[in-house]
């Protein structure tokens, strides 16, 4: 089940654009195989949301959103999100922009609930106070044209960190009276990419 409103202001000439809702989402599954005992699962999600665009004179365009996210699912809690972008025209064939923007995952059903005999000797067990992952990014860019628009170039540079990835771990391992490996999920890694491309 998944529902949403909004409502979208333009005002200032189109100069300023506000868009603003809310989001509600409910999910169920159901799986002896993936959930064990706990067959029938449910996820809320609720989402709030602003976004707003000022463009303050004809080159400048200023783009920024936030949201706040609420799941019952994992330990995250209510976690915040938000983006800032802006846009500069040089000239008619020449532009650069650059954003910064932070997000969280929702933890999955999978992850914390899980209850799977992946094999007679394998046993994934979920964690139901799993985090969200966290991801940071940054990027400045560059689009241009030229030799009459047949020429395009378009680059960036960037940097994103990902935090509190999900991983599996060995929880236990017993060899008697049967081999058993029991594996469970933590935020325990970490990535980051940077580059020009």
């Amino acid at each position: 089940y998944d529902q949403g409103i909004l409502h979208r202001l333009d005002w200032w000439e189109n100069r300023i654009n506000t868009v603003y809702g809310l989001n509600y989402r409910n999910v169920s599954s159901d799986s002896i195989y993936l959930f064990g005992n706990a067959n029938s699962l449910r996820e809320e999600l609720w989402s709030g949301y602003l976004n707003q665009t000022v463009k303050p004179f004809e080159k400048l365009t200023v783009t920024g959103g936030v949201s706040l996210e609420h799941s019952n699912i994992g330990g995250g809690g209510t976690e915040p999100n938000y983006q800032l972008a802006s846009l500069y025209t040089l000239t008619d064939n020449h532009g650069v922009r650059a954003s910064y923007s932070k997000a969280h995952t929702i933890s999955s059903l999978y992850n914390t609930n899980t209850e799977q005999r992946a094999s007679s000797a394998i046993l994934l067990i979920g964690n139901p106070d799993l985090k969200p992952e966290e991801i940071t990014s940054y990027e400045v860019g560059y689009r241009g044209y030229a030799a009459e628009k047949r020429f395009q170039m378009d680059t960036s540079l960037y940097y994103t960190l990902l935090k509190n990835i999900a991983s599996t771990y060995t929880k236990s391992a017993t060899f008697f009276p049967s081999p058993l490996i029991t594996l469970g999920f933590a935020n325990l890694n970490q990535a980051m990419a940077r580059g020009v491309e």
